[in-house]
């Protein structure tokens, strides 16, 4: 998969060149850590964006931890993933 990266200021940069599989691991983790966090019933639009995103950033781990945990010898999810 290539992704083209977008620029406000019209000079072009090289394509981000995405294995299939890591692309595959990326969008599994973010869906799969999205319904998560989504689904808790702490995370509400109340909350200020900082504990949102911090229960994303916590469902994006628990992920990696559960049922994809194959991939979590050679994933992270780093400080301010979730933003």
């Amino acid at each position: 998969m290539v992704i083209r990266p977008s620029r406000q200021d019209g000079m072009e940069r090289g394509l981000v060149d995405i294995q299939p599989e890591r692309c595959t691991v990326i969008l599994r983790l973010l869906d799969e850590g999205w319904k998560r966090a989504s689904g808790c019933p702490e995370a509400n639009a109340a909350l200020g964006e900082v504990e949102i995103t911090e229960h994303l950033r916590d469902s994006l781990r628990d992920v990696l931890k559960g049922r994809v945990a194959k991939w979590g010898k050679n994933t992270l999810v780093l400080l301010g993933t979730g933003s």
